[in-house]
């Protein structure tokens, strides 16, 4: 059934058409890429720093209010 559907896939014209738009428009991509990848792992990094910063907030303040003796994350590892 497989080689049917690769038959029908390669013969069929709009796979065809996406596959050769795919190609063509991939060089304008390439450019563009790299700035992409930096402002996504730039915000990335903001929240997990956030994300960090308030999960240790929460740590301290349960530590000086004595809910928490330990962490439970380094008690299961």
């Amino acid at each position: 059934p497989m080689d049917i559907i690769e038959r029908w896939l390669d013969s069929s014209s709009p796979w065809t058409w996406i596959r050769s738009t795919m190609a063509s428009s991939l060089p304008l991509l390439l450019p563009l890429i790299p700035s992409l990848f930096i402002t996504y792992t730039r915000t990335l990094h903001r929240h997990a720093i956030t994300i960090l910063f308030s999960s240790l907030n929460e740590h301290l303040h349960l530590f000086a209010t004595g809910f928490v003796s330990a962490p439970e994350s380094a008690v299961s590892i």
